[in-house]
């Protein structure tokens, strides 16, 4: 048996090696499935509907008559004719499309599978043989390595085999207990649910179903190597395999066979009175069955285990030696764990109740009671874990008087307090209150504390109370002489720095008090207070009107506002205009104003130079000085690089400032945008600094170029020349760390691959040497540039923008509006198309473009949308012909559908690695959409499809026609030589 197990071992590491020299190939064509070898030949054709790998090797075949097996070689093992196939282990799993990069999973020796046919299932070896014929109902399961278990539910039998297919016993009555490791089991009419104990005429076979005891039981378990834990006639026994009997069965158990065992040493046993008693797990009886009720209670590390006994309605303890710890006199007992921090351990302690009385009793001190209580409240542990947890002190009350004991029970606090209230949920911590003395005791491990808390602010009918660090709010009695509530003050909703709000109700005004002087503020129709800075506070009133006051409560600046910031030393206050205009001004600490002018918003003081608004118009304002550095007499004013800033007159005539309020481009363009620079706003550019940036200006249909420095370039060739440096990166404007260009790009990633660790110059001057033709990229730039309009008026470029229709404005309004656009974009890198060199030769050159949808925005009643494409991505293809570059479609090159059909088909069928959804080749040219490039290959066509690749990443289908396939038709082999070169 061991040689049969090693072989099939060493057959199975054979196979998975070979496996991984095999792939399963799909047919996308007739949407059918084969199997190839690593050179691509065929080991199965691709006839069969689906075929799956399991990660053990092995293929699941599905095929019209019926599902099989393939071995990792190619071999069938079970041919296609079962229903479905199943594993009888769970170690075979069939791999998905993503488990590419999966390890395959060791798989056991043993090689079984399930056939279904109708309502049957084949057991199945590892050679496709029929090992055992099984009802769909019937449950098998493996018996360590060598044998298997079948209970047949519908004839209420087990059949019992090893994986050779031998059988040791079939259509046995009942149920069998799997042997495991062990030589012997049990066998009777059902195994109890998920457990291991077998009910009904149980009885001990070994592996052949040979009885080995002359015994049976009602209810029996394994227990350890050789004992048998039984029920018979409803008492409990043990015996062992040899029949010896170790604990006979004179009483019944409290507990199942199964349980986790109450004690190391003992059992609570019935006669057949029904009293309970004690017995050892050896079968001597500790105490005589007398009792009405035996409970086990369980400690903690190194206590005795401890029984609450029951008699004649009474209750006391006994330990598992039957020892008395609490004579049984007693109405309740209830057991408790002191920790005694002296010596690092837990002891046992019991609270009594008799005559409605409580009392403290120690396991190791006398069994009468000193002190009785009306009531004894252990404190516990709450995080100590599940279970009996340690407690921490007693919360005691005698007389209507509460106190405090110890653990030990030692008195903490003498019963004389008139109260306990709860500070929370939990009764730890707790108030003890004397009239109106507030003490706080907190329980904790190895020590009980005590605070006492101090009257902090005293209010009609109402005391807050304060212990360093949190408040209390006690609510009085009428007369004021005793505490009716106590809660806690949210130090974050009711304190603001020196202000307390005594009364704060959405129905009436609030009531504040500084707490420092112990006064109340002399403010009426207060609705809100916040506390703005360490000696200011912003009030409102009920009419959402907003003023200032000081630490002691003196109006600083009076509730004439409609909004209050305060920058320490300084106070912003908004004054209404009308119901849609706001101006803020700006005032001192005492609420002076420190300038005459009123400001559009608020600013940061002593931030820099910030852009600063005034009745709609803008300036650049010194916030230390509070000077101007450019008036504010611009509709539009914002920066586009450190120390620039773009500007509109009320003229709507566009130009830029310098930070200094000189001017670097005069305010007479119609539109005006930021083309390209190497320093981006939030970067220093100054006169230190070598920046270069290129402005684009329109006056009327006149465009201009214009640099840093204001010159103007007028030339249209020379303006051209540098919009196509920046299309295809052939200057080294943009080199530098820091850039920015607000125009299209061209990606020459796909066709370039080697540019890694090359230098700038480099760079350019590989890409600058691809274009061998400038015809070619002249179209190209055109191309790209009218897909992708230059906006006027300043918008964002890489987007069209539509102006929604809308009243007529000013100019001035005009200028705002297209400021707006202007400052959204002027930033920002190319939005819109994002365009990739595919591919370029001397006489073709193809453009992939993939649109990047954003959407629209409104602003002050004007609304733009984005004019985009509806194609996801496509491509622009040009061929030199006749000395020009035209563009060419697919059409050009395939005029008939039925070449196009068949060269595609071609093409799909050499990519053996696609598994693409099965559809009708109509409908793939459809998802073709007239998408291809070029290349010296020949053709390229991108074929739409779902997710290709294990991210789930939704990417076309690339497939190659050949230059000599193109050649071959008449229509098509045009194109030939423009590939080639010729």
């Amino acid at each position: 048996m061991k040689r049969f197990l090693l072989s099939i071992t060493i057959l199975f590491l054979t196979l998975f090696c070979h496996a991984q020299e095999l792939r399963i190939v799909k047919d996308n064509i007739n949407c059918s499935y084969g199997i190839k070898d690593k050179n691509g030949n065929w080991v199965i054709q691709p006839i069969y509907t689906l075929i799956q790998q399991y990660n053990s090797g092995c293929f699941l075949v599905k095929d019209i008559p019926g599902d099989g097996i393939l071995s990792p070689t190619g071999k069938w093992i079970v041919e296609c004719k079962y229903d479905r196939i199943g594993t009888a282990r769970p170690f075979w799993q069939l791999l998905s499309e993503h488990d590419v990069y999966r390890e395959n999973s060791t798989f056991d020796k043993d090689f079984f599978l399930f056939g279904f046919l109708g309502e049957r299932k084949m057991l199945l070896n590892s050679r496709g043989e029929t090992l055992y014929d099984l009802s769909i109902h019937d449950r098998l399961e493996f018996d360590g390595n060598a044998h298997m278990r079948i209970i047949k539910p519908n004839t209420k039998t087990t059949a019992y085999l090893d994986t050779a297919g031998n059988i040791m016993f079939d259509d046995f009555h009942g149920e069998i207990l799997l042997f495991g490791k062990r030589d012997f089991s049990l066998q009777g009419d059902e195994i109890r649910h998920h457990s291991d104990i077998m009910i009904g005429n149980v009885r001990l076979i070994n592996r052949m179903g040979d009885t080995l005891l002359n015994e049976q039981f009602d209810q029996a378990r394994l227990v350890g190597e050789d004992r048998i834990h039984f029920i018979r006639d409803s008492k409990f026994g043990i015996m062992d395999t040899s029949g010896k009997v170790h604990v006979a069965p004179n009483y019944r158990r409290s507990i199942t066979i199964a349980s986790r065992e109450y004690s190391k040493t003992s059992w609570v046993v019935y006669n057949d009175s029904n009293k309970a008693g004690l017995m050892k797990k050896d079968g001597t009886i500790i105490l005589e069955p007398k009792y009405d009720k035996l409970t086990f209670e369980t400690g903690i590390s190194d206590i005795n285990h401890l029984w609450l006994a029951q008699k004649d309605g009474l209750t006391g303890v006994i330990d598992a030696e039957g020892k008395v710890l609490v004579p049984i006199e007693y109405e309740n007992v209830r057991v408790v764990f002191d920790r005694r921090s002296s010596k690092g351990i837990i002891r046992t302690n019991f609270i009594v109740r008799k005559n409605q009385k409580f009392a403290y009793l120690f396991q190791d001190g006398p069994t009468v009671p000193k002190e009785w209580y009306d009531e004894i409240i252990p404190i516990v542990e709450r995080r100590y874990g599940s279970g009996q947890r340690p407690i921490l002190g007693h919360i005691v009350k005698r007389d209507g008087k509460y106190g405090v004991l110890n653990a030990d029970g030692t008195v903490f606090l003498e019963s004389n307090y008139d109260q306990m209230m709860k500070k929370g949920r939990y009764q730890n911590p707790c108030f003890f209150i004397r009239g109106l003395e507030v003490n706080e005791v907190s329980f904790e491990k190895d020590q009980i504390k005590q605070t006492a808390y101090t009257p902090f602010l005293k209010l009609k009918n109402k005391i807050i109370y304060f212990d360093s660090i949190s408040y209390m709010l006690a609510e009085l009695s009428a007369n004021g002489s005793e505490i009716v509530s106590l809660n806690s003050l949210n130090i974050n909703s009711d304190f603001y720095g020196n202000m307390y709000i005594a009364e704060n109700s959405r129905s009436r005004p609030i009531v504040v008090y500084n707490w420092r002087t112990k006064k109340k503020l002399p403010l009426k129709n207060l609705q809100g207070i916040t506390h703005e800075s360490k000696d200011r506070y912003t009030i409102f009133t009920r009419n959402s009107h907003y003023g200032v006051v000081d630490e002691n409560g003196k109006l600083i600046v009076d509730t004439l506002y409609s909004a209050i910031q305060i920058q320490r030393p300084y106070i912003w206050a908004a004054k209404q205009i009308n119901e849609n205009y706001t101006k803020w001004i700006l005032l001192d600490s005492e609420g002076r104003k420190v300038v005459a002018n009123l400001f559009d918003s608020p600013f940061d003081i002593d931030s820099g130079d910030e852009l600063v608004t005034q009745k709609n118009k803008t300036g650049l304002l010194d916030t230390k000085t509070f000077r101007w550095k450019i008036r504010p007499d611009y509709p539009c004013l914002f920066q586009v690089a450190h120390g620039f800033y773009y500007m509109a007159n009320v003229s709507n005539k566009k130009g830029v400032l310098r930070a200094n309020g000189t001017i670097l481009i005069r305010p007479v363009y119609d539109s005006l945008f930021l083309l390209t620079s190497n320093c981006a706003s939030n970067h220093i550019c100054g006169d230190k600094y070598d920046y270069e940036m290129r402005w684009v200006a329109y006056r009327g249909t006149t465009e201009i170029l214009v640099d840093q420095n204001g010159n103007e370039v007028r030339s249209v060739a020379r303006i051209r020349d540098f919009k196509k440096s920046l299309l295809f990166e052939d200057t080294l404007l943009l080199n530098q760390a820091i850039k920015f260009k607000n125009f299209p790009s061209l990606d020459y990633s796909p066709s370039l691959h080697f540019l890694r660790g090359l230098t700038p110059e480099q760079i350019r001057r590989k890409r600058a040497a691809m274009w061998v033709n400038p015809v070619l990229k002249e179209i190209v730039f055109d191309s790209i540039v009218a897909r992708q309009q230059v906006p006027k008026g300043g918008q964002i470029l890489g987007r069209t923008l539509v102006w929604a229709k809308g009243q007529n404005t000013t100019l001035e309004l005009q200028a705002i509006r297209d400021c707006d656009c202007a400052r959204s974009g002027s930033l920002k890198s190319t939005a819109g198309l994002t365009n990739s060199l595919i591919s370029v030769g001397k006489n073709f050159v193809s453009i992939g473009a993939n649109w990047q949808l954003t959407g629209g925005q409104v602003w002050g009643g004007y609304g733009y949308f984005n004019q985009q494409s509806s194609s996801a991505n496509s491509f622009l293809n040009f061929v030199y012909q006749k000395g020009k570059a035209v563009p060419v479609e697919l059409k050009d090159i395939f005029p008939s559908d039925s070449i196009l059909m068949q060269e595609f088909v071609i093409a799909l069928q050499k990519r053996d690695d696609l598994k693409l959804d099965c559809s009708s080749l109509e409908m793939m040219i459809e998802l073709i959409d007239g998408k291809f490039s070029l290349s010296e290959s020949g053709v390229h066509l991108y074929l739409n499809q779902q997710s290709t690749n294990v991210y789930g990443i939704s990417q076309p289908v690339k497939l190659l026609i050949p230059r000599e396939n193109l050649s071959k038709h008449s229509e098509s082999s045009w194109i030939v030589p423009i590939l080639t070169s010729i």
